[in-house]
């Protein structure tokens, strides 16, 4: 019997291998084995299985077979294929991005002692050392050898040892996933009974702490199946020591006990009030496109009670023994969702996303194989395992952060959610108040069925949002800093009200650029061409490509001019500023740097819910479906900033941006205020934002795109070739267009060089492919496309090349 196993490397072809006799009752395809590759050990997936194979090469055999039961579903192979095909990646760099990395196991290497004790030849002081490590140890790992060395480069020492024969070296297979083990207590068989209990007792009774901690074990033997000894000894207040002497009286038993670490949801009494009657209808539409299998697109403005249909979407599913997904764009930053959803379904819902540690994920990749009912989780949930997949809620769908950018595969969570749909036959539901130009381009197609959600719940007014021209204000002298007087008058009249504002920029840090007014310097990254940002909360300048940080300059590094200035604004800025105009308020700013712990935008998000902060300064944080009370505030006080980002989605982010975050305002009783600063106000998309009009928007978005050839009426592909010699790489990229020409035409661009031309010291070139949305011609590019690749590395003089390809770039 032979196997073809991925492995979670990117090699372009699988690996077979034989199957050893005592082996063969075990093997399934989707199980992890261990097997050999080179002088290494992985565990890979077996995809295929067989009784013979068209080489006269005899393939190694693999080692062991690490799980009882497939970890992977036919369905999820089905999709790592079409994932490689669609996405022109590997199978492997799919197995990569899908599996949780406690379930991608690779060998770490050993050092034994060898047959050669290490004082009976002459070595150096550095192997010396290692050989006397080794004589008191069973092994030493490559890391602990560059502990003992104090140095990273240990090769040369590795060397000399094992051309003495003083070390041998060996590859083990280490599992990184061990379940929690917990010690736990109960009644010993002798006294189950509630008469041999209440005889120890009398039997302890010279001791208070060990009646004391039976009195407990009694209590809470009804409360749960499992007490540990920490909860019994809390419980009890007493020592742990108290618990081994009833042990070793006979009286209790300790034992071990497997506890999940995944969090225990509470499900409250389901008091969801009865859908509306725009809700019924749409709730109603759902389940009509469902059974005609055709996707379904929920455009309902902000704050019109989409949550409130999926729910019931979701029940419904769950009831015919069904499971969901429920996409999220950022789990992380929607902690309000998951509060409303698990106190609808409690136990039945897991909860998968990037801040989860590696024995988490394991844990809830198990869980769904077992049949978990709801699973919310952020884009790499679709990788999931589901045995018994029903619907899937793709929510805010227009979001970009469902895009993976690096590595590959470079996808995008929502269209792989659709094709998902077609392996597993199961629905799909995608919402959004500001529905992506595709999306809803489908849906006047006829792809999608379209319903809409047009008022808020409780016919709650949609926010007055007004633009303020900045030119205009300051030609009147009615600016102070970078805010009008009218939303500094605004913002004061919110606090005297005690009600809470919110103020959007889609900048972190202090200020964008250091500069010397003197001589011009500003403060560059050593690796990026890109201006560091400085943070003043670190008071230090980081780059936001690389992460190179480095401290703020007294003086000039040019002209040796003390007159340094920040130029731009961040977060951070716009928050000191705030802070010194309203020196009572209350100020708190969402971002990268202030969430970077595992519960910091939980604390952010639940402070701010419950009052303790008046204004939230934020990044697009801000605009990810929080619902706050007592927000009747929003504003934008750079809108311009938002059009001056490259691509050709720009206009339509900056609407859905500027949009979203203008539905946090108002969302009770009170109708919300926005105000929206602009210079050029001119430019037709802030009316649009102004009076909500997205139709008028998406008519002539869509317009546009088809005047120079865009998405959804062209494919395109998006090339990056990257390479730490630009004259090397300006070369490599004129051959790559040259040979993609020669069989694809006019559809590839000539090499650009992007905004951002160098990171990481690696220097860049795009290469654009735009094709007709055919599905020949779109599989011919593909093939061309990863052939002239191959065959590009094949010249001898292409060395150090790298070339990411993006399919469908946003």
């Amino acid at each position: 019997m032979f196997v073809d196993v991925i492995l979670p490397l990117a090699i372009s072809t699988l690996y077979t291998y034989e199957v050893p006799d005592d082996l063969v009752d075990g093997i399934k395809i989707g199980v992890r084995v261990e097997v050999p590759i080179k002088n290494k050990l992985y565990s890979g997936i077996v995809y295929k299985i067989s009784a013979a194979i068209n080489t006269d090469r005899k393939p190694r055999k693999i080692n062991s077979i690490l799980d009882t039961h497939p970890i992977i579903l036919q369905e999820n192979l089905n999709l790592w294929t079409w994932m490689s095909g669609y996405y022109c990646c590997t199978l492997g760099e799919v197995m990569q991005a899908a599996l949780p990395a406690s379930l991608k196991l690779e060998s770490e290497t050993k050092l034994t002692a060898g047959e050669v004790d290490y004082t009976e030849v002459e070595l150096s002081d550095a192997a010396f050392l290692i050989g006397e490590a080794l004589s008191l140890r069973d092994y030493l790992t490559i890391a602990e050898v560059q502990e003992i060395l104090n140095k990273k480069s240990i090769y040369p020492v590795l060397r000399e040892l094992m051309e003495a024969s003083v070390v041998k070296v060996e590859e083990e297979l280490i599992e990184k996933y061990n379940p929690k083990i917990v010690k736990a207590v109960r009644w010993s068989q002798d006294f189950q009974h509630e008469d041999a209990q209440i005889e120890a007792l009398d039997a302890v009774k010279r001791s208070k702490k060990q009646v004391n901690a039976l009195l407990a074990l009694s209590e809470l033997k009804n409360t749960t199946q499992n007490i540990t000894i920490t909860w019994l000894c809390e419980f009890a207040q007493v020592e742990r020591s108290v618990v081994k002497e009833l042990e070793k009286k006979g009286i209790v038993e300790i034992y071990d006990y497997v506890e999940s670490r995944l969090t225990s949801f509470e499900k409250i009494e389901d008091d969801q009030s009865p859908l509306t009657s725009s809700q019924q209808m749409v709730f109603n539409d759902i389940q009509a496109a469902h059974a005609s299998n055709t996707p379904l697109l929920l455009k309902g403005v902000t704050g019109s009670g989409k949550t409130r249909v999926y729910i019931e979407t979701i029940k419904h599913c769950i009831k015919q023994g069904k499971q969901v997904l429920y996409l999220l764009p950022e789990i992380a930053l929607t902690s309000q969702m998951v509060d409303r959803i698990k106190s609808v379904f409690g136990q039945d819902m897991l909860v998968y996303h990037s801040k989860f540690s590696n024995a988490e994920r394991v844990e809830v990749w198990q869980e769904t194989l077992k049949g978990r009912p709801l699973i919310v989780g952020a884009r790499s949930s679709i990788f999931l395992p589901f045995s018994n997949l029903g619907l899937i809620v793709v929510d805010e769908e227009h979001d970009g952060s469902y895009k993976q950018y690096d590595p590959a595969p470079r996808y995008h969570a929502r269209d792989v959610a659709v094709m998902l749909t077609h392996l597993y036959k199961c629905k799909i539901l995608l919402g959004s108040a500001t529905p992506s130009v595709e999306s809803f381009h489908n849906a006047l197609e006829g792809k999608y069925v379209l319903t809409t959600l047009p008022n808020r719940f409780n016919d709650v007014l949609m926010p007055d949002i007004e633009l303020l021209d900045t030119t205009k204000e300051r030609k009147a002298n009615r600016m102070k800093d970078i805010f009008s007087l009218k939303m500094l008058n605004a913002i004061e009249e919110t606090l005297k009200n005690k009600e809470q504002v919110i103020v959007f920029q889609n900048r972190r840090g202090f200020a964008p650029v250091i500069q010397c007014q003197d001589c011009g310097w500003a403060a560059q990254c050593t690796n990026c061409d890109v201006k560091l940002t400085f943070h003043k909360y670190f008071n230090e300048l980081r780059c936001h490509y690389c992460g190179y940080r480095a401290k703020l300059p007294e003086k000039c590094p040019d002209c040796g001019g003390i007159n340094l200035h920040d130029v731009g604004l961040g977060t951070e800025k716009i928050e000191q500023l705030l802070q010194s105009h309203f020196t009572e308020a209350r100020i708190v700013r969402l971002d990268y740097d202030t969430t970077r712990t595992k519960t910091a935008y939980e604390s952010i998000i639940n402070d701010f819910s419950n009052h303790k902060y008046d204004i939230l300064v934020g990044t697009q944080m801000v605009t990810k479906g929080f619902d706050f009370e007592k927000v009747t505030l929003v504003c934008i006080p750079l809108a311009d900033a938002l059009l001056y980002q490259p691509g050709y989605k720009t206009t339509e982010r900056a609407f859905q941006i500027m949009t979203q975050v203008a539905g946090r305002a108002g969302r009770r009783i009170k109708q919300g205020k926005v105000l929206i600063q602009v210079s050029r106000s001119d430019n037709p998309v802030f009316d649009e934002v102004k009076f909500q009009k997205y139709d008028q928007f998406f008519d002539r978005e869509i317009r546009e795109r088809a005047d120079f050839n865009y998405p959804p009426f062209i494919k395109m592909i998006h090339l990056q070739l990257k390479h730490k010699d630009a004259i090397y790489l300006d070369n490599a990229a004129k051959m790559y267009e040259k040979r993609l020409r020669t069989h694809l035409g006019n559809g590839v661009s000539v090499p650009i060089t992007p905004s951002v031309s160098r990171v990481k010291n690696m220097y860049l070139k795009d290469l654009i492919i735009k094709i007709k949305s055919d599905t020949k011609i779109i599989a011919k590019t593909k093939y061309v496309i990863l052939k002239e690749k191959e065959n590009l590395f094949l010249i001898d003089n292409v060395k150090g090349l790298r070339i990411n390809i993006d399919v469908d770039p946003i």
